[in-house]
């Protein structure tokens, strides 16, 4: 159906991509989410809203809760420095703000160069 270690045929599998970067906390690694991760993250978010309206809400609020919904699903792995409480499928009480931009912003690089891989348009090759 897919050529033959592509990541189309990878993902259609069960074996998700994933990346590993420095922070000052140590390593992480982040996945790429599968069809029902997006929807555990999308959940997670309008949890997040109590059901209110978005509209209720600053556009920042809505910016963090799906920096944080998403974090929560697609961070993998943690430098073993980090208490525990913020292992596991919670990651929206970890304080430090700049390293949670900083993971996010990996995650969105990664998730694009994928799709540019799902689409034929990158030159990686796996």
């Amino acid at each position: 159906m897919f050529p033959d270690n592509s990541i189309i045929s990878k993902i259609s599998k069960g074996e998700y991509p994933t990346r590993e970067f420095k922070t000052k906390y140590g390593v992480f690694t982040i996945k790429y989410p599968s069809g029902r991760e997006f929807q555990e993250i999308a959940r997670k978010k309008a949890g997040m809203f109590g059901g209110m309206p978005l509209e209720s809400f600053d556009l920042n609020f809505a910016r963090v809760a799906q920096r944080d919904a998403t974090l929560s699903i697609v961070i993998s792995s943690y430098p073993k420095e980090i208490d525990i409480k913020y292992q596991g499928d919670d990651f929206v009480d970890f304080p430090d703000e700049e390293v949670k931009n900083l993971i996010y912003k990996e995650f969105n690089i990664f998730y694009l160069a994928t799709q540019e891989e799902i689409s034929g348009k990158s030159s990686k090759k796996n």
